[in-house]
């Protein structure tokens, strides 16, 4: 019985600090104000970047059309890396990575205070 109220209170000791570690997302300046809604401000940001820069090789044929996935990480420092490009065509991976590099240094993601870094993906 002592050995199961030893175990029970480790639990719940370590249940207790879990739900103290804090998670931040990474914040784009345009986002600094909005607290409730940081998660959806962050990934519109990000949308909006990649729709506005990416430009379409000109050696896809007009009608060419394509799913291309992107795994990308903002790092400790707030800088974008791509990790991973999934795309039928040599030309679509070279411009999203193009775009990648252009985006700029952000706050980045922290957990329980200190800068660390997080993982996304987006698809277009």
């Amino acid at each position: 019985m002592k050995f199961f109220f030893s175990l029970l209170l480790l639990i719940s000791a370590a249940v207790a600090m879990a739900q103290n570690q804090v998670e931040q997302l990474p914040v784009f300046p345009e986002c600094e104000s909005a607290q409730n809604d940081a998660a959806n401000c962050f990934y519109n940001q990000v949308q909006r970047f990649v729709f506005e820069n990416f430009k379409v090789p000109a050696e896809l044929p007009s009608d060419y059309k394509s799913k291309v996935i992107v795994l990308f990480e903002v790092n400790s420092d707030g800088k974008f890396e791509v990790l991973y490009i999934d795309a039928n065509d040599a030309s679509v991976i070279s411009e999203s990575k193009r775009v990648f590099g252009l985006f700029p240094k952000i706050t980045p993601p922290k957990f329980n205070g200190k800068p660390t870094y997080a993982k996304y993906t987006i698809t277009f």
